[in-house]
């Protein structure tokens, strides 16, 4: 049958190689549970797959668990027949579910769900298999979570602009097609959108409204002249529009400047400051081997946030409050300070509202459990070798992992063989941006498979120390035009094929193009053509 091919044509991939085991589970159109593997081919290639979809009922969670636990066993076992030795990485979403699934699996000491004060001693099913949390969630987390009257506030927006956000989201969200028409001959371009899952959008949705909005009025006027134009039209929202109006065109009799010059701040701010966090993101989020460039990236995010932060060297907020301190002007709360510490009360204003995320970073992402295993996965990267670390720090590195990802010898024929590899490293030329520069590691070793062949080795291994779950949520993303409404009546079974043909051929198609850009050492566009359009960076430094 199509299956048994599919589950077949799997077996042959990934016979005799080590495997990461990635799976989730989703409640967008029903509740699912997804299982994929991820291998290093022959070419030194990353390959995803999915092997199995399941779906359910919703049940309690300890009794959902277990059975996704129970379905990772049998798939492994009995579905792709693998030696658990092999198995050397399980990747899931930080999820609770998936943290009482991945017990069964690895096994240890865990609270007891029926006496919370005490422990329990779970026995392995995969002893020597490492358990990698995802946390590219983490860095979401970081733009996204904010709840009113509570502790947990990490979205960068201030009072002024979550009120703001109101009016203007709804405008752009709950429209229909003559207004976005109307909208798009304006500006030139199409009515930005903020995406549910997607914590960066909100971000991009600011970027936008900065790009056409200016505080002095002369450089964007479209939004100006486009809001005048639409106050009194019948397709909108009266309510709204004058709303917006208000806030926006100095022509209106309620108007206040000094609000709109908040709104404007807190914008750049929220723009400014998660720039760094959405370029991780999308790093975390490949489907590329980035796992060798992960920590240096967390590195250059904590970087910004040390060296730009506490004085809020920005580009957008620095230019703002430039203009607003020879202005005169001063924040809305300021009791009335002297001229010459208007300054400093701007930069206060900015960090108190910036400072919660700023220190989720650093207590959750920066010591997040997965970034010990990144720093290891480092050791791949040749650039990283340029820095001459020594065997000792190595050494001390590695063998945490001994009997998990590595053999008990390995790391000394790895000592051994350290001298050629720096040696090497030296003539490594990567490029500057992520992307390309983690091709350039994999052509490094295809290039040196044979003189460097422990490292080569090494280097297969740490590819699978993916951080994030995002090849199972791609799969995930698909369903909603295998498993829509009008398609309701389909079995289980005939929607698992339809998902691995599509997915695990997809991931096919893409291996001539991908091998022929890693030869050329192109740049190409990161992310998934089947997974949602992804929203770009876009510059603010002349807005």
């Amino acid at each position: 049958t199509i299956h048994a091919d599919c589950v077949e044509q799997l077996r042959g991939e990934i016979a005799g190689r080590n495997i990461c085991i990635t799976f989730d589970e989703t409640e967008i159109l029903f509740v699912c549970f997804c299982v994929g593997v991820t291998f290093v081919d022959d070419s030194c290639i990353l390959r995803q797959r999915v092997v199995r979809l399941a779906l359910y009922d919703v049940s309690p969670e300890e009794q959902y668990s277990n059975a996704m636990s129970n379905h990772i066993i049998a798939v492994i076992s009995d579905r792709l027949q693998h030696p658990s030795k092999l198995i050397k990485v399980f990747s899931r979403d930080g999820a609770s579910i998936n943290d009482l699934a991945i017990r069964k699996l690895i096994g240890g000491r865990f609270p007891d769900p029926s006496r919370p004060s005490s422990m329990i001693t779970i026995p392995p099913m995969y002893k020597n298999a490492l358990n990698v949390k995802c946390f590219s969630h983490t860095v979401d987390r970081c733009g996204a979570d904010y709840t009113v009257n509570s502790t947990k506030h990490n979205r960068i927006e201030g009072p002024f602009l979550r009120k703001f956000y109101v009016t203007i989201n709804k405008i752009f969200t709950v429209t229909g097609c003559a207004v976005r028409k109307s909208w798009q001959r304006a500006m030139g371009t199409a009515m930005r959108r903020i995406s549910p899952t997607r914590w960066w959008s909100r971000q991009m949705f600011w970027s936008y409204v900065l790009m056409h909005y200016s505080p002095d009025g002369d450089r964007h006027i479209a939004l100006h002249q486009w809001v005048r134009a639409n106050v009194d039209n019948n397709l909108l929202d009266s309510t709204l529009m004058h709303a917006l109006y208000d806030v926006v065109c100095p022509q209106s009799p309620n108007h206040s400047p000094e609000v709109l010059r908040m709104i404007l701040l807190e914008m750049a701010l929220s723009v400014d400051v998660t720039e760094p966090l959405r370029e991780l993101t999308y790093i975390l989020e490949s489907d590329k081997p980035v796992s060798v460039i992960a920590a240096d990236a967390v590195a250059r995010a904590a970087f910004c946030f040390r060296n730009n932060f506490d004085t809020m060297d920005y580009i957008n907020v620095r230019k703002l409050i430039s203009e607003f301190v020879e202005g005169g002007f001063r924040p809305v709360d300021d009791n009335g300070a002297p001229p010459d510490n208007v300054r400093d009360h701007w930069v206060q204003y900015c960090v108190q509202i910036a400072n919660p995320c700023k220190n989720y970073f650093f207590s959750e992402v920066v010591a997040h459990p997965a970034m010990n295993l990144m720093k290891v996965a480092r050791w791949a990267d040749p650039d990283f070798m340029k820095k001459v670390p020594t065997a000792e720090i190595m050494r001390n590195e590695l063998n945490p992992l001994v009997d998990k990802l590595i053999d008990g010898d390995e790391v000394d024929n790895l000592i051994k063989q350290m001298p050629d590899y720096q040696m090497s490293a030296m003539l490594f030329q990567p490029q500057a941006k992520w992307e390309p520069k983690v091709d350039c590691i994999v052509q490094y070793w295809q290039s040196n498979k044979a003189a460097l062949n422990h490292w080569y080795e090494f280097a297969r291994k740490c590819f699978l120390l993916q951080p994030s779950s995002a090849s199972v949520e791609r799969a995930f993303s698909m369903l909603k035009s295998i498993y829509g409404k009008q398609k309701s009546a389909k079995l289980e079974e005939t929607v698992e094929i339809e998902l691995m043909l599509r997915y695990n051929n997809r991931v096919a198609k893409k291996k001539k193009s991908n091998e022929e850009h890693l030869k050329n050492n192109g740049d190409d566009e990161q992310g998934d053509e089947d997974d949602d359009e992804r929203v770009l960076v876009l510059p603010l430094n002349d807005w």
